[in-house]
């Protein structure tokens, strides 16, 4: 892949730099504003997992040793709630004894401190790569709205994410599967309810659907009275 093509693909993606050093952390700006505007800045890793609770951000590059949450606590955390978002770990240290830690932490790429150009790109190129393969978990649900299914997260085009809980998630799927058809209540409790082994009651599906339905919001779900759900998309 060119370099043109490497900054055609990033120009929309939003990074976050996660980066004790304000030296450093502006030198990244600096390198990866050749690629896109949208960039981030967290000096540690809970000021990181504070923006990520309200922004989406498709790419992070986080140091390893910085204050009040390092970037070992950090990726793990983060790991154990969104499995598939593509991070760098910055490093000043070579030895694979001291990578050993992020082994299991699907880490896409490493760059070995001092930052320089040529590094950062091939890093960029393996998660470009990476993203690739994993492009198959986002589904188009409208042209405003896509959905990670592998993480449940709805993405919005204003940068925007919403998080969907266990039983929303699972109804939005079985709608998506299916969608501009109608899922039949006896679906939805077969699938949802009982495969967790509970009885579904009118109002306890009628709270699932109000809530998915804010999050969406977009009429996009329909109630076909005496039938079930569909999806409008």
């Amino acid at each position: 892949m060119k370099l043109k093509q490497l900054v055609k693909n990033l120009n929309n993606l939003t990074i976050l730099i996660v980066e004790d050093n304000p030296s450093t952390a502006n030198d990244m700006v600096e390198l990866l504003s050749n690629f896109t505007t949208y960039i981030q800045i967290a000096y540690n890793g809970q000021e990181a997992l504070n923006i990520l609770a309200t922004k989406k951000v498709n790419l992070i590059i986080t140091d390893i040793s910085m204050p009040i949450m390092d970037g070992t606590q950090f990726v793990s955390i983060l790991r154990q709630k969104n499995k598939k978002i593509p991070i760098i770990v910055l490093t000043s240290y070579a030895t694979n004894e001291y990578l050993l830690t992020f082994a299991n932490l699907n880490i896409q790429a490493y760059i070995l401190k001092p930052i320089q150009f040529d590094k950062l790109t091939n890093a960029l190129y393996k998660v470009l790569d990476y993203m690739e393969l994993d492009s198959t978990s986002f589904i188009t649900v409208t042209n405003e709205l896509y959905y990670d299914t592998n993480n449940a997260i709805l993405h919005f085009n204003d940068k925007t994410t919403v998080q969907l809980n266990n039983k929303e998630k699972q109804l939005f799927d079985l709608l998506i599967q299916d969608k501009n058809n109608i899922v039949d209540y006896k679906t939805i409790e077969q699938k949802i309810w009982q495969n967790n082994d509970e009885s579904m009651s009118s109002t306890a599906l009628r709270t699932v659907v109000k809530n998915l339905r804010k999050k969406i919001k977009f009429d996009i779900i329909k109630n076909v009275s005496g039938s079930g759900y569909k999806l409008i998309a």
